[in-house]
């Protein structure tokens, strides 16, 4: 104990005769230290926090795409309502619109550019969401799937029920309680809010202000649109009990059944089936892994 008390006066007093020196060091640690935080702060975020959603490693993420390409694109209603009807691992399967659009917002203060997404009705309840105020959408809340896929040009835009972000909630109404039953216009059509989601969530087209809710019905009815037009995006909840390579291997064989009955439509298509997890954190997980591995050599 005494020696390592004569060492540390005598690292002071070094530290002391050379100033330059020990603010460089002291600097340089500081950073090291900072550095290694932010990272592994990023790395946690990103690799390790769980996603706000309930049970959400029993998610799935489903996608389409060219097939010589590779690439994670969408699919079409009719894919969705096939694979919906066929498979037997699944708990629920939900369709949302693959993209967000700009909107009006008719406010007190004058129109805003606000962001829209359109769901199913069954889009929360698929993902275990629920609304931090007032409610998620219910079947009656939907409008045809004709609006946001053709912009309202083969079916009209009518009132309806939305739902609110926290960050459009705050944003556009100040975070005021009584904003659920509030008439709201977007696009110059009246509507009702019906619930604000909470903070926490993370929805798959990135930050948008409203969600409507539609119904893919109509799509379904149309020959020329059914498998023609690729628009969404699927995302599904296993079964209890239910792997992720079981549903997927179910989900390929179903693909193969649809490429060989609408081969005109499906044959140059792709179909993949992976965890939620791994579709939003996508090619960063091993970049993150070597900044993690870098930062902790500074």
């Amino acid at each position: 104990m005494r020696t390592l008390w004569q060492d540390l006066r005598y690292s002071a007093r070094l530290l002391l005769a050379h100033p330059g020196f020990t603010l460089t060091a002291v600097a340089v640690l500081a950073l090291g230290i900072g550095v290694n935080a932010a990272v592994f702060a990023v790395v946690k975020s990103a690799l390790l926090d769980a996603l706000p959603y309930a049970d959400a490693d029993r998610l799935v993420r489903m996608y389409g795409g060219a097939r010589a390409q590779l690439q994670r694109g969408p699919l079409s209603a009719g894919t969705i309502s096939d694979i919906r009807e066929r498979q037997r691992s699944l708990a629920s399967l939900s369709a949302f619109m693959d993209f967000a659009f700009d909107a009006s917002y008719g406010s007190d203060s004058g129109p805003q550019v606000v962001r829209m997404a359109w769901v199913e009705h069954n889009f929360f309840d698929t993902l275990g969401v629920s609304a931090a105020r007032g409610r998620v959408f219910r079947r009656e809340d939907a409008l045809s799937g004709m609006v946001p896929l053709t912009g309202g040009a083969l079916a009209p835009d009518a009132p309806s029920a939305v739902m609110l972000t926290d960050s459009g909630w705050t944003r556009l109404f100040g975070a005021d309680e009584a904003v659920v039953g509030r008439d709201v216009r977007v696009n110059g059509i009246p509507r009702r809010v019906i619930g604000v989601l909470p903070s926490s969530y993370v929805g798959p087209v990135g930050a948008v202000d409203f969600y409507f809710a539609f119904d893919l019905g109509p799509v379904l009815g149309n020959a020329m649109l059914v498998r023609g037009s690729q628009w969404l995006g699927g995302i599904g909840r296993l079964k209890p009990g239910v792997a992720h390579e079981t549903a997927r291997d179910e989900i390929a064989t179903i693909w193969t059944d649809l490429v060989r009955e609408n081969p005109a439509d499906n044959r140059a298509l792709g179909l993949s089936t992976i965890p939620l997890r791994e579709s939003m954190v996508g090619n960063t997980r091993t970049p993150l892994l070597v900044l993690m591995a870098s930062a902790g050599l500074v």
